[in-house]
């Protein structure tokens, strides 16, 4: 996924689970940790929602300019495959394997 705010960043998670963000000038990376299915930026760019791993069940809001964990979102029943934040950014929705939507604050 591009940033919404400029096309520089790239979000990618690929076979090996690891979420790395690139730098797409540069074609470097900036960034990446390990264990996560996906990868979605808020509309304002500054957060990145994602899950696996062993915390396969939770969102994790993760920092789009370091990829430190800014907050969890605890907990579906099953694992988390998608993520999608509202157009303002202030709200998440997040389905999990038994088909569970959940709708998440992320203010």
């Amino acid at each position: 996924h591009f940033s919404p705010t400029d096309s520089r960043r790239l979000a990618s998670v690929g076979d090996d689970k690891t979420l790395t963000q690139w730098d797409i000038e540069s074609g470097e990376m900036r960034w990446r940790v390990e264990g996560h299915w996906f990868a979605v930026f808020s509309p304002d760019g500054h957060t990145i929602a994602t899950a696996g791993g062993a915390d396969a069940e939770d969102v994790l809001l993760v920092d789009a300019e370091t990829g430190a964990l800014r907050l969890r979102l605890v907990r579906h029943q099953h694992v988390v495959i998608l993520a999608s934040f509202s157009i303002d950014g202030s709200m998440l929705a997040s389905g999990s394997l038994d088909g569970a939507c959940k709708v998440w604050d992320s203010s």
